[in-house]
C-alpha cells in the first residue's frame, strides 16, 4: 500500500431502514442511529438497496475513532428491541476520494465480513484486528470469533470481533469452528517461506521437530505459522499449547491437557498416564511453545506423547534437548543482503525483513504510510537491527513518536532495551555457566575473532572452548566463517551481541569485561606497532586493519570511562601512524572530538594535544583550512605553557596543512622555524618531518637551490630510521630535485622506487602522490599520452576512501592537464585519462 489507510466499515441495516433525511418525514429511531453514525468524523461512499437489506458503506481516516463509534451505534441498536438485525464489518485499506461500492476490495471485504454475524454486531478482518489490539478501546475489547472462508477473495481469514457488556457474545457455527486453538498473530508475519517448507517437511519424517534459536528469533511466530500451513494434515487439528514461563511439571501437564479441552479438577494430581489416555487415540499436531525453562520434564512427557499412535510434536526452546526420537531446526535471524543504490520502497521489498518494517510502519503509523524517500533509512534500520524480527518490531513502535531518523541516531531506545534484554537475558539464563561467560565475552569482539582469540581474552586455554563455541555455533548464537585468507573466524549474532553491550552495560560483569577487552586489543595492538616502521610494515598494518573496530571500541573505553584524557593521548601516539597510514581518518576525528569534549579548563595541554591530533586527520582528509585554523589557535597556548616540543609539533601540522592548501610560502617559513627550534631540543622526529615539509614547499615554489639544502638535512635526519614513509619522502624530494633540473629519466627511475614504497605501506594517497609526479615528469620529457595514463590512476587513487585531493595537489593537475591538453587534445586525454584510472581499479 502507498497511499494513506483508513477503515472501511460497512453497515448491514434492515430494508426498511430511512438512511438519508427525507423532508416532512419524522425519523425513527434507527434512521436517527444510522445520521447520528454518519455526522461522525466519517465520509459516506455509497448505499447499496439489495432486495433483502441496504448495505451502507463509510469510510473512516482513523480506526480508533471508527470502533468506538461503530460500537456505540451496535450498543444503541441493540438497547431498541424493536428494531431488526444490524451488523458491521470493518476491513483496512487505501484511502480514496471518490465514491464506491462493492467492487472497491476493502468494500467487499467489509461487506462480507458484515454478513456473517448471526446478531447486532462489529466484526473485523485480521489486518484491522491486528492494528486495532494496539488502540486504546475501553470498555470496548476484542474477541476470536473463529476462521471463515471468503469465497470472492478465495482466502481464509481470521475474524474478531469488538466485544462489550451491552453487546451479544458471538457464537461460531458448528460448520465454521476452527480446528485449532492457536492464537491470533499480534503482529505481522511476513516471509520465512523457505523455513516453514522446510519444517513442515521434517515434520513428514519425524513425530518430533524441535525448533530452537536465541529468545526474539521469532520461534513462535514460525510454529503457529507452520501449525495453519498444515492444520489440515490432523484429523483432530492442531493444539497450540503456551508453556512460557512454567518451570513444573504438574503445570505443564495441565496446560497440555487444557489445549484439548481436558476438564482439570486438581493439577497436582497429573500423571503421564492422564497424558497417555487422553490422547493415545488422537490425531494431533502438539505446538508446546517456550520449553526453556522445562528442560528437566519435557524428556519424558515428550516421549509419552510419542508413545501414542499419532501425535506430533512441534516444540520451541532456545537451548537443544535429546528424546529417543526427533529432529531440531536452528531458527536465525532474517537475512538482510547488502544493497547499493536503494532509491524506492521496490528496491528493498523482496527482503523479508524489510518487507516486516514496511508492513509495521503501515501499523504503528496509522494515516501515514511509508514514503519511497525513506527506503534506505529503512533498509538501515533492519541491517541495524541485524534481521531481528523482534527488534524490527520493536522498532516499529517507536515510530509512534520518533522518526526513522531517530531510530537511526539512537538505536538503543530505554524502552525497547527493556523489552529486548529480557529475550537476552532469558537466552543467557537457559544456557551453562560457561557457556553464558563465553558469550558475555565475545559480545565485546566487534571484529571476528579466532578461537586464539576469545581464549586470549578470557585467560583461559582454547581447547576449553572448542566444544562450548560449537554449541554455540549450532545453537545459531555464534556464526562461522572464513577470512580471506582461508583461516576460520567466528562473529556473535549482531543483535545479541549489542543488545548484550547496550542492556547490560552497568552489569559489574559488563565492565570488567570492557577493561579486558581493552587490555587485550592494547596488548595485541602494541604487537602490531611495534613493526609499523618497519620493511614488513604492511603485514601489520593488515593486522591492525583486521581489528580496527575493535581498536576503536578500546580508544572509546578509554574516553568514556576514564577521567584522565591522557590514556586515550598516549594510545593514540602509539597508534596515529595506522589510522593515518591506512585513512581510517572519520573515526579519529570522532574520537578525538569525544575526547576532546572531557578536557576542562584545567586541561589545557591535553586539549591541544587532542586537537592538533584531530587537525592533521583533517589535513590528510582534504579540509587543510580547517586543521590550519584549529592549529594556529592552540599554537599560541602551547607557546604560554612552555611546552617547547609540543609547540614545535603544532608548528610542523601547521606548515603541512599551509602546504595542502596551497599556501608554499606560509609553509616554508614555519618549517624553517620549526626546524631551528627542532635542532635545538634534538628531536629527529621533528626534524624529519620540518625537512620534508620544507622540502616539498621549495619544490612548489621552484626553489631548487633551497629544495637541495632541505633534502641534504632530511637524508641526515633520517639515516637511522626504517620507516618506508621517510624513505618515500627522501626519493621522492630527490626526483623533485631532479625535475628541477630537467634530469627526467633519473627523475622517472627514483619514481619507481618510490612507487614501489608507497604500494609497500599501501597508501593509496602515497600511491596517487607519486603517479602525479610521474605525469608532472612525463609532460616535461613530452611524453603526453604516458602523462595522461598516469594523471587518470593520480586521480583514481587520490579521489575516494576517506582522503581528498589538496589543493596543491588540485592545482598541478589542472597545469598538467592543460598541457597535454594543448599537445593531444581533449578528447585523446580523457580517454588515457580513462584508460589509467581504470586500470587502477584492476578493471582491464
Amino acid at each position: 500500500m502507498r497511499g494513506a489507510i483508513s477503515a472501511f466499515t460497512t453497515v448491514s441495516l434492515p430494508k426498511t431502514t430511512t438512511v438519508l433525511a427525507v423532508a416532512g418525514k419524522k425519523p425513527t429511531k434507527a434512521s436517527l442511529l444510522v445520521r447520528q453514525l454518519l455526522s461522525s468524523n466519517c465520509r459516506l461512499l455509497s448505499v447499496e438497496h439489495l432486495p433483502t437489506h441496504i448495505l451502507v458503506h463509510i469510510q473512516f481516516t482513523s480506526l480508533e475513532e471508527c470502533l468506538v463509534e461503530t460500537g456505540r451505534f451496535a450498543r444503541g441498536w441493540q438497547a431498541n428491541r424493536s428494531l431488526k438485525l444490524a451488523s458491521i464489518g470493518i476491513s483496512i485499506g487505501e484511502t480514496t476520494d471518490e465514491p464506491k461500492g462493492r467492487e472497491f476490495a476493502p468494500l467487499a471485504r467489509s461487506s462480507w465480513l458484515a454478513g456473517l454475524a448471526p446478531t447486532t454486531a462489529v466484526v473485523l478482518g485480521e489486518e484491522a484486528a491486528i492494528i486495532a489490539k494496539d488502540l486504546e478501546l475501553l470498555p470496548y475489547w476484542l474477541e476470536i470469533f473463529g476462521e471463515f472462508y471468503n469465497m470472492d477473495g478465495g482466502q481464509t481469514t481470521r475474524v474478531v470481533s469488538l466485544s462489550h457488556h451491552e453487546l451479544p457474545r458471538l457464537a461460531v457455527p458448528d460448520g465454521e469452528r476452527p480446528k485449532h486453538n492457536i492464537p491470533p498473530f499480534t503482529e505481522f508475519f511476513l516471509g520465512r517461506e523457505a523455513e516453514i517448507e522446510a519444517i513442515a517437511t521434517l515434520l513428514e519424517h519425524n513425530r518430533y521437530v524441535r525448533l530452537i534459536g536465541a529468545s526474539g528469533v521469532g520461534k513462535s511466530s514460525l510454529a503457529k505459522r507452520v501449525g495453519l500451513e498444515i492444520v489440515d494434515n490432523y484429523r483432530d487439528g492442531v493444539k497450540y499449547v503456551d508453556l512460557n514461563n512454567v518451570s513444573s511439571r504438574s503445570e505443564m501437564l495441565s496446560r497440555i491437557l487444557q489445549a484439548t479441552g481436558f476438564a482439570i479438577d486438581q493439577s497436582e494430581g497429573l500423571n503421564l498416564e492422564t497424558v497417555r489416555k487422553q490422547y493415545g487415540s488422537k490425531d494431533h499436531l502438539l505446538i508446546l511453545d517456550g520449553c526453556d525453562q522445562l528442560s528437566a520434564h519435557i524428556e519424558a512427557v515428550a516421549n509419552t506423547l510419542l508413545d501414542t499412535n499419532a501425535v506430533q510434536i512441534l516444540s520451541t526452546t532456545i537451548p537443544s534437548g535429546q528424546t529417543r526420537h526427533g529432529a531440531e531446526f536452528l531458527v536465525e535471524d532474517m537475512a538482510v543482503p547488502i544493497v547499493h543504490g536503494i532509491e524506492t520502497l521496490s528496491d528493498i521489498s523482496s527482503i523479508d525483513a524489510c518487507a516486516l518494517l514496511i508492513d509495521s510502519i503501515h501499523k504503528y503509523r496509522q494515516g501515514m504510510p511509508p514514503l519511497d524517500e525513506e527506503a534506505s533509512a529503512i533498509y538501515e534500520v533492519c541491517r541495524q537491527t541485524g534481521g531481528s524480527p523482534l527488534s524490527i518490531q520493536l522498532a516499529a513502535r517507536r515510530l509512534r513518536y520518533e522518526s526513522l531518523s531517530d531510530l537511526l541516531q539512537e538505536p538503543h531506545h530505554e524502552d525497547k532495551l527493556v523489552s529486548q534484554n529480557m529475550g537476552v537475558r532469558k537466552t543467557l539464563q537457559s544456557l551453562p555457566e560457561g557457556y553464558r561467560r563465553m558469550v558475555e565475552y565475545a559480545s565485546s569482539l566487534q571484529s571476528p575473532w579466532s578461537r586464539s582469540d576469545l581464549a586470549a581474552l578470557m585467560s583461559v586455554p582454547p581447547r576449553k572452548l572448542a566444544e562450548g563455541i560449537e554449541q554455540l555455533t549450532n545453537l545459531g548464537l555464534v556464526r562461522e566463517s572464513a577470512d580471506s585468507k582461508g583461516r576460520n573466524r567466528f562473529v556473535l549474532q549482531a543483535h545479541f551481541r549489542n543488545q548484550i553491550l547496550a542492556g547490560l552495560s552497568e552489569d559489574s560483569r559488563m565492565r570488567n569485561i570492557k577493561e579486558d577487552h581493552l587490555a587485550f586489543m592494547l596488548s595485541k595492538t602494541d604487537r602490531a606497532l611495534s613493526g609499523i616502521n618497519s620493511i614488513n610494515q604492511k603485514s601489520h598494518l593488515d593486522l591492525l586493519d583486521e581489528v580496527v573496530d575493535d581498536l576503536s571500541a578500546a580508544l572509546l573505553h578509554l574516553i568514556q570511562d576514564r577521567p584522565d584524557p591522557s590514556h586515550f593521548i598516549d594510545a593514540m601516539r602509539r597508534s596515529w601512524l595506522f589510522w593515518y597510514k591506512r585513512n581510517h581518518l572519520r573515526r579519529v576525528i570522532n574520537l578525538s572530538d569525544a575526547a576532546i569534549e572531557k578536557c576542562g579548563p584545567d586541561l589545557s595541554i591535553q586539549a591541544v594535544r587532542l586537537t592538533m591530533l584531530k587537525a592533521i586527520f583533517l589535513t590528510k582528509a582534504g579540509m587543510g583550512d580547517k586543521g590550519a585554523e584549529l592549529l594556529e589557535k592552540v599554537r599560541h597556548e602551547a607557546s604560554l605553557e612552555n611546552e617547547p616540543y609540543l609547540e614545535t609539533q603544532v608548528l610542523v601540522n601547521l606548515a603541512y596543512a599551509y602546504w595542502a592548501e596551497d599556501m608554499a610560502v606560509e609553509s616554508l617559513e614555519i618549517n624553517r622555524m620549526a626546524y631551528a627550534r627542532a635542532v635545538k631540543l634534538d628531536a629527529s622526529g621533528l626534524l624529519t618531518s620540518a625537512a620534508a615539509g620544507a622540502a616539498a614547499a621549495s619544490i612548489s615554489l621552484s626553489l631548487i637551490d633551497e629544495a637541495k639544502v632541505w633534502s641534504q638535512r632530511l637524508r641526515i635526519a633520517s639515516a637511522d630510521s626504517e620507516d618506508l614513509l621517510d624513505s618515500w619522502n627522501i626519493q621522492m624530494n630527490q626526483s623533485q630535485i631532479d625535475w628541477g633540473t630537467q634530469s627526467y629519466d633519473q627523475a622517472l627511475t627514483r619514481l619507481d622506487g618510490c612507487l614501489t614504497e608507497a604500494k609497500a605501506i599501501n597508501d593509496p594517497s602515497l600511491i596517487g602522490r607519486t603517479h602525479l609526479w610521474f605525469s608532472q615528469v612525463q609532460v616535461s620529457a613530452g611524453q603526453f599520452e604516458k602523462a595522461a595514463e598516469s594523471l587518470g590512476v593520480c586521480i583514481g587513487y587520490m579521489v575516494g576512501n576517506e582522503h581528498s585531493l589538496y589543493k596543491t595537489n588540485t592545482k598541478r593537475i589542472s597545469a598538467i592537464e592543460h598541457e597535454i591538453t594543448h599537445a593531444i587534445g581533449l578528447q585523446q586525454t580523457n580517454q588515457l585519462k580513462l584508460i589509467g584510472n581504470l586500470s587502477h581499479t584492476n578493471w582491464l
